[in-house]
């Protein structure tokens, strides 16, 4: 009961029940099988693109973890990485994960489908971000799949900030140091936000889809997203909103002069060769649109 309730936030109570324990063997058997998959290689990538709101036109994209062994349902991504954590293993799945991305990016790059400017973005966790020598290592994956380091966007969470927020700091100034880009994920979620925008390096903040997708039918996660947007921008920090599905929000978030935008409206996280397709689709629609307005000029 004392770690359950140490794990559920601050200043919680829980009493125990004969389920924790049935949750602590679930969880000891997929940290074994979670273990096997790693040394079998048989997680993947997912790639869901970032766009400007204006034009819809992509300008990033987050890669994602995904695991789906043959021998039982898929978990959950949060289920995913937390177990990860806790086993000690997602140190190396997470610098695989930053590796693979950046070899995928950099293919794009030399096959021309992405430009100059687009960005590969990276969720990276506290556990990573404590290694003493992450920079380094980050470095050197640079280094290895010859990407600019302005490429690459970093994305952490406001818990990774509230749990170890002194040691990030130093790590995130070094990253920044070295051109890489840097986003707060799920920011509106944790329990300090506004603290830390002064003394971090921030590029973009990224609103929680929670908020986002509620926009149209409660009026306080509307102002919540209007209230964010207003001080990114006093900030000049430029924001990401997650969770657009329908043209309402979307409509919503153009006219609050949101810059960026994720969500199904424009792609679900897909794999390489659907993402691809997609890219080529786009830029085929983009070619006729501007080869359509240059003769009418």
């Amino acid at each position: 009961a004392l770690y359950k309730a140490k794990s559920s936030g601050r200043s919680r109570w829980i009493i125990y029940t004969r389920e924790f324990q049935d949750e602590d063997k679930q969880r000891s058997a997929l940290g074994a099988r979670i273990r096997r998959a790693t040394e079998r290689g048989e997680f993947t990538l997912v790639y869901q693109p970032q766009f400007r709101i204006e034009d819809q036109h992509i300008v990033s994209f987050e890669a994602l973890l995904r695991w789906s062994p043959e021998d039982m349902p898929s978990p959950d991504t949060q289920l995913l990485v937390s177990v990860l954590e806790e086993s000690g293993l997602i140190n190396d799945v997470g610098q695989w994960v930053l590796e693979t991305a950046c070899q995928q990016h950099r293919q794009w790059l030399d096959k021309g489908m992405v430009d100059e400017n687009c960005t590969m973005s990276v969720n990276v966790s506290v556990a990573q971000l404590s290694l003493a020598n992450f920079s380094s290592r980050l470095q050197r994956i640079l280094e290895r799949c010859q990407l600019p380091p302005q490429c690459l966007n970093i994305e952490i969470t406001e818990s990774a900030l509230i749990e170890k927020n002194s040691s990030c700091i130093r790590v995130l100034n070094d990253v920044k140091a070295m051109g890489v880009q840097l986003t707060l994920d799920d920011f509106g979620t944790g329990y300090a936000s506004l603290a830390y925008l002064t003394r971090l390096p921030i590029d973009y903040l990224k609103i929680d889809k929670s908020f986002v997708m509620a926009m149209n039918s409660d009026k306080t996660s509307r102002t919540i997203v209007m209230s964010v947007l207003a001080m990114a921008g006093t900030l000049n920090i430029d924001v990401v909103a997650e969770g657009i599905e329908n043209e309402g929000t979307l409509t919503q978030l153009r006219e609050a002069r949101c810059q960026y935008g994720q969500g199904f409206l424009v792609a679900r996280p897909l794999p390489t060769g659907e993402i691809e397709a997609l890219m080529k689709t786009r830029q085929r629609r983009e070619t006729r649109a501007a080869e359509l307005l240059s003769s009418q000029d």
